[in-house]
């Protein structure tokens, strides 16, 4: 017997009106190519996910309805990539002879001459509940010759953090009598979600039994439950499918896929609908699925509740500064990237981290601790904020926080020499936003001592503190150690190697923060702290601000032994001189920094990495994967860096200037999250980086992970700024 849409999880339970944090998108509105283009994501809390276009179209090699984590949050491995399904409607006029039949294909596919331009003829209707985790399709199974009251197939999915993803079918609003044969077929990839299936592949085993599909291929197993299913064994391949955005990229973007059979139910036009559904899923045999942690009241809380609860902190702190829909799309958004971990490195427990972007990255130490103020303090989230600061507490190693954790075996890479900085500024937030003094006294203060103690006597990768000016220096011509970190075949095309300015500033502002929290129970490392910020002000300005120019030098260069020569390419990050509490400048020459930073670096969707009047400028990131890496921060503009330019608008300007302009600063990051979505952007989240120039449609196009953390943990950061 069918399962009724009342025993399912109540995020099938489809509203009868929209409602906040709701994504409806009708079908004129799905005929713009830009919408169709946009993208959907569903998170299901252990770094899995399910992606796609709204269209249904798959357009790169991470689309799928599941795509899981075997070891949270790495280690994820694309099971199912999309289903072949479509319905054959009967119109239950029993005077026709033969009665009238149509048959209506619900996904499409690109097998290498591209999808059809026009829109895609019987979806009507696509809905993404942003707070239940939900997405839903509704096609018109009259093959487009029906009317948007009926009849109808709706289609819906959803994920649990089980490695679980539930596809759900119900078919309403036909003839009495009338009914609909859904036919699916699962294609699935059972590979690791970076790679691409090839011919000649080995078949995978598939068993059917109790209503219950296994297929097995090497040690992955995928289950797929569809009970009141009738199952036909097939064991083909699907290949030559094309994926239009790894073409784009100039990657592998043909891929082959295996189906094991066709599952094919019956559902009739009843009251209230009946609803079919299918579960795929990894059995806990295949997969880690660490518990999480007791001490997070919220882990108990369900999905759904979980948002809510989000949704109303975010409410209540930032009060008039949002709506109550954008409070709700900021938890959602927010919610998608906090997941649980499985323990790593030295930790030896379960944890909680956060993701950087979906749907590549794992969890990155320098975005997660730019993160936390804004994902986790200010949605009142303090106990996961404890773990993620645990996880890495315990991964510190001579004094250096973790660049990246492997996205296979999960182990520590340490390659950065800004995050351990981070850390001293996430610990100092941490200990400001809660009042958990022992945590903080007996795992983040030696944590921050033993990263003072490694810069100022040197550590790896030439990290370390110069005695002679009290600033900081890392790396060399062949490494990359600052955020702005891309490389390609060991080409390193910004290696800022000498003195970046924004280690020293992060040093000075770090070190003034902890000066305080130290001086109760660590008076003497009070003292050290306070004379070495001293001795980093004495030399900041003169090293760095050019008053001619206004601005400062990105970086100081080595030229000879003991020497150092600024290197005055305007880019932005100088911004974290002039936008923290303690800054190293004076409040005019801030000033002169900001306004200089708005007029020449600031677009409406991101901060450029590099002026457009320097050499090697990049208006657009575009082309293959070499040409992403070059333009990845000469010129392209990301979000995330408006979080501190309008912080240090706050700072810097009168306060009632510097307010106005903070929000304006912000508001096109709102308008995009509210937007049903547009090319390269997941609807409801925010791109990793944006063209530095617009398009011909005056929009400045997305690109990169079309969902990223900071983006989002910087607009809520600045939000809670503003509120105050």
């Amino acid at each position: 017997m069918a399962r009724t849409e009342a025993t399912l999880n109540p995020r099938c339970q489809e509203p009868a009106t929209l409602q906040p944090g709701m994504l409806k998108l009708d079908a004129h509105q799905l005929a713009a190519a830009n919408v169709r283009r946009s993208e959907w994501l569903l998170t299901d809390g252990s770094g899995g996910f399910a992606m796609g276009t709204v269209e249904g179209v798959n357009t790169r090699r991470y689309h799928g309805l599941l795509c899981a984590s075997l070891k949270p949050p790495v280690r994820r491995v694309m099971v199912v990539s999309a289903v072949a399904d479509e319905v054959v409607w009967d119109d239950g006029d029993e005077t026709r002879s033969p009665p009238t039949e149509n048959r209506v294909a619900l996904t499409r596919f690109d097998f290498g001459a591209g999808p059809p331009d026009e829109p895609h003829p019987q979806l009507v209707l696509f809905e993404q509940d942003r707070l239940g985790g939900v997405c839903r399709w509704h096609y018109d199974c009259t093959g487009g010759k029906g009317q948007f009251d009926g009849p109808w197939v709706d289609k819906g999915l959803m994920l649990s953090a089980a490695s679980e993803a539930r596809l759900w079918y119900k078919y309403r609003g036909g003839a009495p009598g009338s009914y609909v044969n859904v036919l699916v077929r699962p294609l699935l990839a059972m590979r690791d979600f970076h790679s691409l299936g090839r011919a000649g592949q080995q078949a995978p085993a598939i068993e059917w039994a109790k209503s219950v599909i296994t297929v097995r291929s090497g040690e992955l197993i995928c289950e797929i439950a569809c009970p009141g299913a009738t199952f036909t064994k097939e064991g083909t391949w699907w290949r030559s499918l094309n994926y239009a955005r790894e073409r784009e990229r100039g990657q592998d973007s043909i891929d082959t896929l295996f189906c094991p059979g066709l599952i094919e139910f019956h559902i009739r036009n009843e009251f209230p609908p009946e609803l079919r559904e299918i579960v795929f899923s990894i059995p806990e045999a295949t997969a880690e699925r660490p518990q999480r942690t007791k001490r997070a009241a919220s882990e108990s809380l369900s999905f759904q509740d979980r948002r809510r609860r989000v949704a109303q902190t975010l409410r209540t702190s930032l009060g008039p500064a949002i709506t109550e829909h954008q409070a709700d799309l900021l938890a959602a958004a927010s919610d998608d990237f906090v997941c649980c971990s499985a323990p790593r490195g030295r930790l030896i427990h379960p944890s909680t981290t956060v993701i950087a972007g979906y749907p590549w990255f794992a969890d990155w130490g320098r975005d997660t601790l730019i993160s936390l103020p804004g994902l986790l303090l200010a949605t009142g989230r303090h106990d996961e904020a404890q773990q993620v600061l645990e996880t890495f507490t315990a991964n510190i190693r001579g004094g250096l926080v973790p660049n990246r954790f492997d996205d296979d075996t999960g182990e520590p890479h340490y390659n950065t020499s800004d995050a351990s900085l981070w850390f001293l500024h996430a610990a100092a937030s941490f200990a400001a936003a809660t009042e958990r003094s022992r945590f903080f006294d007996e795992a983040l203060v030696p944590a921050c001592l033993e990263i003072l103690d490694a810069y100022e006597q040197g550590t790896s990768f030439g990290i370390g503190v110069d005695p002679a000016d009290g600033l900081v220096h890392a790396g060399d011509a062949n490494t990359q150690l600052t955020w702005m970190d891309a490389q390609h075949n060991g080409i390193v095309f910004t290696p800022r190697f000498g003195k970046p300015i924004e280690l020293s500033a992060l040093w000075y502002s770090g070190l003034r923060r902890m000066a305080p929290l130290l001086r109760a129970r660590h008076p003497r490392e009070a003292a050290r702290t306070e004379s070495l910020a001293s001795r980093a002000n004495e030399s900041f300005a003169r090293a760095f601000f050019d008053p001619p120019r206004g601005w400062c030098a990105d970086r100081l260069e080595p030229i000879s032994s003991g020497a150092w020569r600024p290197v005055f390419e305007l880019r932005p990050n100088q911004v974290f001189a002039a936008c923290f509490e303690h800054s190293p400048l004076t409040l005019g020459h801030r000033t002169s920094v900001v306004r200089t930073l708005i007029n020449r670096l600031h677009t409406p969707r991101g901060v450029r990495t590099l002026a457009p009047a320097e050499p090697g400028y990049k208006a657009h990131y575009q082309g293959a994967l070499p040409e992403l890496d070059a333009a990845y921060h000469m010129g392209t503009a990301w979000p995330w860096l408006i979080g501190p330019l309008a912080e240090a608008a706050l700072r810097v300007l009168p306060k009632d200037e510097g307010k106005a302009t903070a929000l304006r600063l912000i508001q096109p990051l709102l308008e995009l999250l509210e937007s049903p979505g547009v090319y390269g952007v997941a609807a409801g989240r925010l791109p990793e980086v944006v063209d530095a120039e617009p398009g011909p449609d005056g929009q400045h196009v997305a690109g990169g992970c079309p969902a990223q953390a900071w983006s989002v943990a910087e607009l809520i950061r600045v939000l809670a700024l503003c509120a105050r």
